[in-house]
């Protein structure tokens, strides 16, 4: 089983991830190899991370041929190779400012908008559904260049995952242009090239390169090392409560779940929050960064939606219940 093909996969996301594209918890990528093997990207691995080792193959029969556990969102992936046999690799991703879009209350404004920019749209469904890969396979009898997911995301389609990577890149620099979002206050440098480790040190440089924060982060850990806090200034925190804006989490699945306990946000943008690790600390801090800066860039754009209370409590029962 050659491994060519996840290598190809864990280029992609690395670039994804240093673009800011996707976070290190959210997004998948796949790809369908000559022998109709689905490589995907792992669940719960740091994606800025990944090693090639850690993607998952799935073979044409449905059995897991490595020992990683794929992605959460496999079912939609195989759901997109069984109705368009022409895909080669799928990438769902979550830019903030398509997932700012995917909030959008989709009335006919909204709809001419996805004409505009050739997407289709998938109602929202819980991840890992059934109910979502018919949604997104549906959206893509349209033949959009990419589908945008409600309260959640995109993905695109094509014969290489650098060809639907391309897709939703080029799609997010048509519709900040479209809004006119300045995103000068949400840069990063791309060339993040520390080596991972497992340590406050690394963690806190990361921050600082991938978060709008400063040089004020503190991370600590109690006694049996099983809980670690962080206290932080984020920019665009401060720019919300600057703005009269509100910070909520309900917005997609992946914030909901990683922020609806155990952070208190101050003003001036300083926040203070919980992890089960060092790598949750810190997915919970980036996810929190993510969410404000969709919240910006979702108020320039429109009326929002958010998650119904009937879709809290089903992430509830299905994720935080068991």
């Amino acid at each position: 089983m050659s491994l060519k093909n996840a290598e190809i996969l864990k280029d992609c996301i690395h670039r994804l991830y240093r673009e800011g594209l996707t976070t290190a918890s959210g997004g998948n990528i796949s790809c369908k190899d000559e022998d109709e093997n689905i490589w995907i990207s792992p669940s719960q691995i740091d994606k800025g991370f990944l090693n090639t080792e850690d993607f998952a193959c799935i073979n044409a029969d449905g059995n897991l041929m490595s020992s990683n556990k794929p992605s959460m969102e496999l079912p939609f992936h195989k759901a997109i190779y069984k109705n368009y046999s022409e895909v080669k690799a799928v990438c769902h991703l979550h830019s903030p400012v398509l997932v700012a879009l995917s909030l959008l209350v989709p009335d006919k404004v909204f709809f001419e908008i996805l004409d505009e920019f050739d997407c289709a749209y998938a109602e929202y469904a819980i991840p890992g559904s059934k109910q979502l890969g018919e949604n997104i396979c549906s959206a893509f009898k349209k033949n959009p260049k990419v589908v945008i997911m409600q309260n959640h995301g995109a993905i695109a389609i094509g014969k290489t995952i650098g060809e639907a990577a391309d897709k939703i890149r080029n799609l997010g620099r048509q519709v900040q242009k479209h809004f006119k979002i300045d995103d000068s206050l949400f840069d990063i440098d791309k060339s993040f090239n520390l080596g991972f480790e497992d340590s406050i040190e690394f963690y806190k440089s990361r921050a600082k390169h991938f978060l709008s924060t400063d040089d004020r982060i503190e991370i600590s850990s109690d006694k049996s090392g099983k809980t670690y806090r962080a206290t932080f200034k984020l920019n665009l925190l401060k720019k919300l409560q600057e703005l009269g804006l509100e910070f909520y989490c309900e917005i997609i699945p992946e914030s909901y779940l990683l922020l609806h306990e155990d952070v208190l946000i101050k003003e001036g943008g300083t926040a203070a929050i919980k992890g089960q690790s060092l790598f949750n600390l810190y997915d919970r801090m980036e996810v929190l960064d993510f969410t404000a800066k969709v919240i910006l860039f979702a108020h320039k754009m429109g009326n929002i939606n958010l998650l119904t209370e009937a879709q809290i409590n089903e992430l509830n029962n299905k994720f935080l219940l068991n």
